[in-house]
């Protein structure tokens, strides 16, 4: 996500790990969540980057569009 910063602006993230949620919002200077119904709900996001485990993906894209109509992005996975 860090290669993508020339290019838009981070607002917010979601990982259920507190160190890394601190580790984030010091890197990107943004908005940390535990939870992804939070971040959904953000209305400062407007695309999304799904970066969890695979098995997480539809569900997770499926509920950030339900949500508000965001755009979602895959960027392939390790």
């Amino acid at each position: 996500m860090a290669q993508l910063t020339w290019h838009f602006n981070v607002v917010a993230v979601c990982d259920p790990d507190r160190e890394r949620q601190e580790e984030a919002k010091e890197r990107f200077d943004c908005l940390a969540y535990g939870d992804f119904a939070g971040l959904v709900a953000d209305e400062a996001v407007e695309l999304m980057v799904v970066a969890n485990p695979s098995q997480l993906h539809c569900q997770d894209s499926i509920a950030a569009v339900r949500a508000g109509g965001l755009s979602t992005e895959y960027l392939g996975g390790q």
